[in-house]
């Protein structure tokens, strides 16, 4: 059901827009995380360019979630967030993950990139991915958000595993394990069950 307040128009922006105007009470989740399709590229395009003032190629787009590395929010099927993980096998045999492109709309970054980070964390470890690994962006508010996660600067261990190309002052890393892989599975869950409490509407 919808609760829904009495003014002109109202009914109408419930149920033919993304936000509506009440709150959905409803057993389905509308909004969720999973993997992208090609039929998101365009989206995430759009997505991306809006938050970084930069065109991102559509055909690279389409090439990385047809590689599976894209993952988005949706929210009635409309992309409100994505993330992009990409694998870097070494020569030991030994994995890492590096995450890029961790966008969402303006004004929800706050209340729902923390679901998106905890997707992707959680999908490293499930891959066997030892470290994680962002780079800094030239806004310093973003550095801190990843560095409240536990990113730091790595080791001399940690960069003995990091891949040539990102052998670079900018790396940040969160050494990867099963206690990082249940806090992600706590955060993603407590986010699921908010949508089920409000329908999506945070």
């Amino acid at each position: 059901g919808h609760l829904v307040q009495a003014f002109p128009g109202s009914l109408l922006q419930e149920f033919y827009t993304t936000d509506g105007s009440g709150t959905c009470v409803a057993q389905d989740v509308y909004q969720g995380l999973g993997c992208a399709t090609l039929a998101d590229s365009a989206s995430i395009v759009e997505l991306l360019a809006d938050a970084q003032e930069q065109r991102i190629k559509l055909e690279d787009v389409e090439a990385s979630c047809g590689a599976g590395e894209f993952f988005v929010w949706r929210r009635d099927e409309v992309v409100l967030g994505c993330g992009q993980l990409v694998a870097h096998s070494l020569p030991s045999g030994e994995l890492v993950a590096e995450l890029r492109q961790l966008c969402c709309a303006a004004g929800t970054f706050v209340p729902n990139a923390p679901a998106l980070f905890a997707y992707a964390e959680r999908a490293a470890v499930l891959g066997g991915a030892q470290l994680l690994l962002v780079l800094e962006s030239e806004d310093p508010e973003r550095n801190d958000w990843f560095a409240e996660r536990g990113f730091v600067k790595p080791s001399a261990h940690d960069s003995e595993l990091l891949p040539a190309s990102l052998q670079t002052p900018k790396v940040s890393v969160k050494r990867l394990g099963e206690e990082s892989g249940e806090e992600a599975e706590a955060a993603i869950a407590a986010y699921a069950e908010e949508q089920r409490m409000w329908g999506g509407m945070v």
